[in-house]
């Protein structure tokens, strides 16, 4: 586990026991929707499951890490 190619809100990579989650929505604050939650979701569970993992390290792409909620997309349910 290196990488994982179907990301499209996040960019994952695992390096010497390491692993790198960016939350990557920069232009609108890096808002989670619907399916950054999704996605975090499954690499926290690649994460988990993996042996080579020790570490986790959660960042935003841009000038903000997380600017809440994505209001045009209600999250219920994750």
């Amino acid at each position: 586990m290196t990488q994982m190619e179907s990301l499209t809100t996040l960019l994952f990579e695992v390096r010497e026991h390491v692993a790198y989650i960016t939350l990557n929505r920069p232009a609108v604050a890096n808002a989670v929707s619907l399916e950054l939650a999704q996605e975090l979701d499954e690499v926290a569970r690649e994460c988990d499951e993996s042996d080579s993992v020790r570490a986790v390290l959660l960042t935003g792409a841009g000038r903000i890490f997380c600017g809440g909620q994505a209001m045009c997309q209600p999250i219920s349910g994750v």
